[in-house]
């Protein structure tokens, strides 16, 4: 099991060598437990480190199981450590932190054992130890002789090919000892565990198989006591009386068998088992069109009145306009996802549900189109045709009888400088009325609130709306097919004054028939349905908007896009950008330091635990990757922490310009948002930070010094 041959060690003190170890020659077969008997200064110890592979010798041969330890490597030694020697300290070195059931599965885990099966078998030894029922306890609250027992079953857990004690009862009181000194015993006896016990008591060494007494550094007895001799002659006549086929059968099963059953532990060793720019895109894609081409039968693009929101480009020669034949070859165009035609007929005045009074703006379109520009509905759909219409979300707003208009203005002019009415009243144009599957009668014609009346001007054929009910005005009813969800982050004042009502191009066709018969030829010319007057080309990507708008161009027709609102949007976030950018590298800096200066000063602190686990098996890859597993975590704290703080700064800026604003009501600014997409992103580099910063304390804490770092007090 153990062979020690022509063992030699010195230590060197500048020039001067001292002899700790002088020609050392002894083995220790399997399931012996034995006694390493000196005083204070003997070598004892020494010899104990050399052996358990704490310590290199400076000449000499140490097999364990057949295997040369004084050739192995750190890493090496740290995994046969881990696998065939076990270890029994005088001052129990338990992590303090770790509950009793989990100091015993500590080797175990370096052993990559799973969870379930370290716990029964740390559960089974703490039984055999006698400590069934304080798994659960932590070191500080066991008596000494607990504690001890606790790290005797640590050194079983792995079932080791040897035990190494240093002086386990050196800390304790006679009947504590005694009791301990009777666990070894019986363990060594039942179990057929082989012991190498250091200690200065001969009481101790009297109570094994074997003494192996050193002196100055020598090996000066290596003897039977009395008692033991009387116990192997015993053994003898027995194995005498079995024969020696039976005899060896037996031991092999004391040593090998029997106390693997017994310790509910497996006699096979385991084996080792071994996102900005796109964001970006896509949000202002969403608020500014910036993937969609407006092509205009003349005039400029809707809302740019008031200030410039889409660029206009002029085809040489332009003047065909918009027909059928364009709409049907921009649709086999290259990247062009779909295209919707647009009629405006103007403003109209509807009454539902009898007395229920509202206006709209008519608009003609192919219904089928409108999900493909992101219209999402709310309630209903696109309808059957024929009479069915689709009510955007505002003109859904603002639908009162006239005794509550009454009301309302009378509120206004009487309390108009009370917030709290006007806040009220905001709230009650801001319901939307409950038009779906209702038929809503559009006034039409150039009578009082026709088409073209009151609240939109003069008449197309030149009548004045005077109120007296005069003939020109004609009651068209629709049936409303669907309602549209309201535009995500559009302010109340923009929904309000977006109220559209859309319908098919065969229905604005009757529409503007009835429209003129009620007239009765005193209109001027009214718009054709094969004549939009606008068309809108939805593209696949804004990247290739310019391509598209060249080709249609090229097809004589005026277009216009919003890709300069985005290179002009890029241009002023590039400054802030730079600034976030520089404090958020800035910021990482610091926690670089941080960590660095937190995780070396845990490394100090914590030597002696690093000792514990390199003793019990951990190696330098697994003492690293615990510090830098450390290290990340506290990147990720820091990172939630650090994005928790921005969502909360960001929140107090839009607050702040929200409360001082000066802008319409409803409008609810939001000047600064984070993106989804930083929420990963800056975890990543959280992580990649504290692993980064984590190194170096790593590796200075994987070269500690095992010996040095326990008995560092």
């Amino acid at each position: 099991m153990l062979t020690i041959h022509n063992l030699h060690h010195s230590f060197k003190n500048g020039a001067e060598t001292t002899p700790v170890l002088q020609n050392i020659d002894f083995t220790v077969q399997r399931g012996e437990m034995v006694a390493l008997l000196g005083s204070s200064g003997s070598g004892k110890s020494t010899l104990l480190n050399l052996m358990a592979g704490l310590m290199k010798p400076t000449s000499g041969q140490i097999r364990i199981d057949g295997q040369a330890i004084e050739t192995m490597s750190e890493n090496r030694l740290a995994e046969f450590r881990r696998t065939h020697i076990g270890f029994i300290f005088q001052s129990y070195e338990l992590i303090p932190h770790l509950t009793v059931r989990e100091n015993v599965e500590l080797p175990l885990v370096f052993q990559s054992i799973g969870r379930k099966e370290r716990s029964g078998i740390a559960m089974q030894l703490l039984g055999q130890v006698g400590l069934g029922g304080k798994t659960e306890l932590f070191p500080s609250q066991l008596s000494g002789g607990q504690q001890q027992r606790v790290s005797i079953a640590r050194s079983l857990v792995t079932h080791p090919a040897i035990v190494f004690a240093d002086e386990p009862t050196g800390n304790l009181d006679t009947k504590t000892e005694q009791e301990i000194i009777d666990l070894l015993t019986d363990l060594n006896r039942s179990l057929g565990i082989t012991f190498v016990i250091v200690t200065h008591e001969l009481e101790v060494a009297r109570r094994t198989q074997r003494v192996i007494q050193l002196r100055d550094g020598r090996l000066v007895e290596d003897a039977v006591p009395a008692r033991q001799v009387k116990r192997n002659e015993a053994e003898r006549l027995r194995q005498a009386r079995l024969g020696p086929a039976a005899a060896a059968q037996s031991r092999d099963r004391a040593v090998r068998d029997g106390d693997r059953h017994r310790l509910g532990v497996d006699h096979r060793r385991p084996r080792l088992r071994r996102i900005d720019s796109h964001y970006s895109e896509k949000q202002m894609g969403y608020y500014l069109k910036t993937d969609e081409i407006t092509i205009m039968d003349g005039g400029s693009a809707p809302g740019a009145s008031g200030g410039e929101t889409a660029r206009s480009n002029s085809a040489p020669g332009a003047g065909d306009g918009i027909t059928k034949a364009k709409i049907e070859l921009i649709r086999k165009l290259p990247h062009v996802k779909a295209v919707a035609s647009f009629l405006e007929l103007g403003d109209a005045a509807f009454t539902v549900d009898g007395d229920k009074e509202g206006r709209v703006q008519i608009v003609a379109t192919d219904l089928e189109a409108l999900p493909a520009f992101g219209n999402a509905f709310a309630q209903g759909g696109t309808g059957d045709g024929g009479g069915s219409v689709v009510l955007g979300y505002g003109a859904a707003l603002g639908i009162f009888d006239a005794k509550a208009l009454k009301v309302r203005e009378q509120q206004l002019r009487q309390n108009a400088g009370d917030p709290a009415v006007r806040d009220r009243i905001q709230q009650m144009d801001n319901l939307p009325y409950p038009v779906y599957r209702k038929t809503i009668v559009l006034k039409i014609g150039g009578g009082p609130g026709g088409i073209g009346a009151a609240g939109g001007g003069k008449a197309a054929g030149g009548a004045a709306a005077d109120g007296s009910g005069a003939s020109g005005t004609a009651e068209f009813p629709v049936r409303v097919g669907g309602v549209l969800k309201r535009p995500d982050g559009t302010p109340d004042y923009m929904t309000w004054n977006n109220k559209q009502v859309y319908m098919s191009f065969a229905l604005a066709e009757r529409l503007l028939e009835q429209r003129k018969a009620a007239e009765a030829g005193r209109s001027a010319a009214l718009p054709s349905v094969d004549r939009p007057n606008r068309v809108v080309v939805k593209v696949d990507s804004t990247e290739h908007v310019a391509e598209v708008d060249a080709l249609l161009r090229k097809l004589r027709l005026n277009t216009q896009n919003n890709l300069h609102q985005k290179d002009r949007m890029n241009q002023e976030f590039v400054i802030v950008r730079l600034i976030f950018g520089g404090a958020g590298l800035f910021i990482l800096f610091v926690a670089s330091i941080s960590i660095v200066v937190a995780m070396t000063m845990s490394t100090y602190q914590r030597r002696r635990q690093i000792g514990i686990m390199k003793v019990l098996g951990a190696n330098l890859r697994q003492i690293r990757n615990l510090f830098i597993v450390e290290s990340a975590l506290l990147g990720v704290i820091g990172g939630a922490c650090g994005i928790l703080l921005s969502y909360w700064v960001v929140w107090g800026i839009n607050g702040i310009v929200t409360r001082f604003s000066k802008g319409p009501p409803g409008s609810d600014p939001e000047i600064l948002f984070i993106s989804l997409w930083i929420l990963p992103v800056g975890l990543f580099f959280a992580v990649l930070t504290g692993v980064l910063s984590g190194i170096y304390p790593a590796i200075k804490a994987s070269r500690t010094d095992a010996l040095t770092a326990i008995k560092r007090e």
